[in-house]
């Protein structure tokens, strides 16, 4: 069968228009929705309801199935013949064909439905199911290379949303890490041994894009009756971490001795402190590090057990802590 010959684009508002009788209507349209979910414009009574409103059908139709439209299915069923309206269609769709002298008109009719003899010398097919139709006239219509732009612009478009889409989620990822995470962490600490030793010695890592800030440094005793201790760095209190890199600090404590807590009238002693810990009393050190300006996180070590606990606050125990208090 030839192609369709294109008439001036201003008049082709359609790609195809469908005739059919109304009980076949709910068939008509699976067809209808397939096809415009493919990107093809099609006619239909229930989808031109707006602008046939009012309108002298008689006229309206016969222009719409004679010059606005690129193809025309007709649907053949027991009613179709003797339809008023289907009658108004067939008639301008066959004189179009007629005029033009090419496949307009396509004819489907459902199964036990004879084709009158005035279609009997147009080739022709049998309805089976919606996607059926629907490809048998794509297949027809985008040989229109009005459709195919259509096609290419709609896939370029939710080619372009999934990429912007894609764009926003890497974005959104980015800028939640980068303002609500820190990324700087502990990487190794351990308090300084010997008679004397009064110092934790503790290194960062920072392997995030941005530079870090050290805040403050403070050893804190979760339920436990000892006041938090407050630690500085000896050399500088407010050392930088560079980005994609790593810092050693050597902390002490700012008051050279932890603060016990009076409790039922005496002072805790260290092994009573030992004896406490568990997952509800701990000893932590946090490291408060602002990445860049932003808000102030707190990394946390491994709370110490008994023995690194002993190790490490023996040196800034009071040596001599009254018997009351």
């Amino acid at each position: 069968m030839s192609e369709v010959v294109e008439s001036t684009p201003k008049t082709l508002e359609y790609d195809v228009c469908l005739s059919f009788a109304g009980e076949k209507r709910k068939q008509v349209q699976r067809v209808a929705a397939k096809l415009g979910r493919r990107g093809i414009k099609v006619f239909m009574d229930d989808l031109d309801q707006a602008n046939m409103w009012a309108r002298d059908l008689v006229q309206y139709l016969g222009d719409v199935f004679e010059n606005k439209s690129k193809l025309c299915v007709a649907f053949l069923s027991p009613a179709y013949m003797s339809g008023k309206w289907t009658g108004l269609e067939l008639e301008h769709a066959l004189a179009r064909a007629k005029k033009e002298r090419d496949a307009y008109l396509l004819i489907t009719h459902f199964e036990g439905t004879p084709v009158p003899k005035a279609l009997a010398d147009k080739s022709y097919v049998t309805y089976e199911t919606p996607r059926q139709m629907a490809n048998l006239i794509e297949a027809r219509v985008v040989l229109e290379p009005a459709v195919l732009r259509r096609r290419r612009m709609r896939r370029k478009l939710r080619m372009a949303s999934a990429i912007v889409a894609g764009l926003l989620l890497v974005w959104a990822g980015w800028y939640v890490d980068s303002h609500w995470h820190s990324h700087t962490s502990v990487v190794r600490w351990r308090p300084d041994k010997g008679p004397k030793a009064r110092y934790v010695n503790v290194q960062l890592k920072n392997p995030g894009w941005e530079p870090s800030t050290l805040v403050d440094y403070r050893l804190t005793f979760e339920n436990l009756p000892v006041e938090p201790v407050v630690l500085v760095n000896t050399d500088d209190s407010k050392k930088g971490v560079p980005a994609r890199g790593s810092l050693a600090l050597r902390l002490s404590p700012k008051e050279r001795e932890v603060i016990p807590v009076c409790v039922n009238g005496t002072f805790p002693t260290i092994q009573e402190i030992t004896n406490a810990l568990d997952d509800k009393h701990r000893v932590t050190l946090e490291i408060g590090v602002r990445e860049s300006g932003r808000g102030t996180v707190n990394p946390q070590t491994e709370p110490l057990n008994a023995k690194e606990f002993t190790e490490f606050i023996e040196h800034w125990w009071p040596p001599k802590l009254p018997p009351h208090c």
